[in-house]
């Protein structure tokens, strides 16, 4: 398996007054990669994974009072 670089972002606005809003993005460049390759006891040949996640994007929003 090739080796790969999974990139993040995340960008916002912080205040003193406990307010925060952020802006993200996990996997920006949409690589595909397994998160778990596992070789089950008892089995022959048998490889099972569990594939990555894509990229997903959202926002946060906080306010402390």
């Amino acid at each position: 398996m090739d080796g790969y670089t999974l990139t993040n972002f995340r960008l916002g606005f912080r205040t003193d007054g406990g307010f925060n809003v952020f802006g993200w993005v996990r996997n920006a460049f949409d690589t595909r990669y397994f998160e778990q390759l596992t070789v089950p006891s008892g089995n022959t040949g048998l490889i099972s994974d569990s594939p990555g996640d894509p990229r997903t994007w959202g926002g946060t929003i906080k306010v402390e009072f």
